[in-house]
This record gives structure tokens, C-alpha cells and sequence, in this order.
């Protein structure tokens, strides 16, 4: 158990050099290859995630894209679905209309 604890953890350090060479060479630009898609995108995340607490940086780069929508979880962090089940799974089922 141990052995393989520790392989997955040597495993998880080295991610980036694993599979740096597959990024493209510009970095990614998401927001614009979401913005091009002839369907609507939503992007649900959760207020306090680490990767954009507050959602500021989110928030801007979907301002004014076709086709994009925003939506922030109060109180959820980058597990919004863990963090708040009840406010995921309503905002996830009214942007799939159901």
C-alpha cells in the first residue's frame, strides 16, 4: 500500500512533464475556442475555488462572448459539487433545461 501510495504521489509531482509536450506551444485559449462553438456554453464554478477566488478572472473573460454564459455557486470552492449539492445540481439541471 504504501509502495503504490508513493508512486502515485511521484506520479502526480511530474503531471506537467508528462504531458508538456501536448500543450500548444501559444498556451490555451479556451474562452475564445468556447466562444466559437455554434452551441451555448455554460461555465459553473464554484465563488471561492482556488484557481479564481472571487471569479474575477472568469467573470471577464466571458464578458461580452457569444454564446457563453457564467454562472458562480456561492460558498463552493473547485468541488462546487461537493462543496454545495443542492445549488450545483439546480443550476446544472436549469442550464440543461431540465
Amino acid at each position: 500500500m504504501a509502495t503504490a501510495y508513493r508512486r502515485a504521489c511521484a506520479l502526480q509531482g511530474n503531471v506537467f512533464g508528462l504531458t508538456e509536450r501536448t500543450y500548444p506551444t501559444d498556451g490555451w485559449d479556451f474562452i475564445t475556442a468556447l466562444s466559437n462553438q455554434s452551441f451555448a456554453v455554460n461555465i459553473i464554478t464554484g465563488d471561492h475555488d482556488f484557481i479564481d477566488f472571487g471569479n474575477t478572472l472568469t467573470a471577464t473573460w466571458v464578458k461580452n462572448k457569444k454564446g457563453l454564459t457564467f454562472t458562480p455557486i456561492r460558498n463552493a470552492g473547485h468541488l462546487l459539487w461537493i462543496d454545495q449539492p443542492e445549488a450545483f445540481t439546480k443550476e446544472l439541471a436549469h442550464k440543461l433545461g431540465r
